[in-house]
């Protein structure tokens, strides 16, 4: 494994480490064998699916020296990721999300029926009968046992509380343009404090070495949970070797970030 020296060097090796990683799981995936198609099988390759789909429009906005909006991306990968962990470990999730969708599917259906929203008068002829398929569904589910969940609440399901009040929580503030986000992102003062507008502002290298260790982690995390299905048939030694690979990896750029001043190796979380 190449030296490092810097955090471009960090970067170009998680860079390089992401695309082969992409191409493995991406090989596994579209070539995968799963002979009885259940839901929560479909599901968890469904979602393995997006997440290679969003690492693709990263790696296509990095390539345009676009990497601040590829933080909005990142968010849609680890969501991806947090309901694959939850659709395969836990009992019963693929119902709790399914009556997500339908509690906020009847928000919208009731607003359609009351006739006010012209924006929605696709669905006024037949609001009340949707309306009414649509409780009838979440009765089923609820008596199943399923409840609503909050995205904290999956987080916590798919074991990964920690992530949501540290790096999910300020990908939202990208996702949801908060102030002093697109203040950073778009607003610029010159030495003599002279206001300027900027567009396409590159992550620093602290920010971009977050964002390549966060989506290589969700790639190989999730390909390795989708080789624990016993009826998946892939290249499961190219899969184990990545997460080897990403472990050493990460381990280097630790070192390297002790190794530097301060004010260079703050924490990454701290500006993501």
């Amino acid at each position: 494994m190449q030296s490092i020296a810097s955090i471009d060097d960090a970067n170009k090796l998680f860079q390089q480490f992401l695309a082969r990683a992409y191409n493995v799981v991406y090989n596994a995936t579209v070539n995968v064998e799963l002979p009885n198609w259940q839901v929560r099988e479909a599901l968890v390759l469904a979602y393995q699916a997006t997440i290679l789909e969003i690492t693709q429009g990263i790696q296509t906005l990095l390539d345009a020296k676009n990497g601040r909006s590829a933080f909005i991306l990142l968010r849609s990968a680890l969501e991806a990721y947090i309901d694959l962990k939850g659709t395969l470990e836990v009992k019963g999730y693929p119902d709790r999300r399914e009556l997500d969708f339908i509690k906020d599917r009847l928000r919208v259906l009731n607003e359609a029926k009351a006739g006010h929203n012209f924006a929605l008068g696709g669905l006024m002829t037949t609001a009340e009968a949707d309306i009414s398929d649509q409780e009838r569904r979440a009765h089923e589910l609820k008596s199943r046992g399923a409840t609503t969940t909050k995205i904290k609440d999956r987080f916590a399901l798919a074991g990964e509380a920690d992530m949501y009040s540290s790096v999910y929580n300020r990908l939202c503030a990208a996702s949801h343009n908060d102030p002093g986000e697109i203040a950073w992102r778009h607003l610029h003062q010159d030495e003599a404090g002279v206001p300027s507008l900027v567009m396409f502002r590159e992550a620093n290298p602290i920010e971009l070495l977050l964002l390549l260790d966060t989506l290589s982690g969700i790639v190989v995390q999730s390909a390795i949970c989708v080789q624990s299905l016993p009826d998946i048939k892939n290249d499961g030694a190219s899969i184990d070797q990545l997460g080897g690979e990403l472990t050493k990896i990460r381990k280097q750029v630790a070192a390297l970030l002790k190794s530097l001043p301060s004010n260079d190796a703050d924490d990454p979380a701290k500006d993501l």
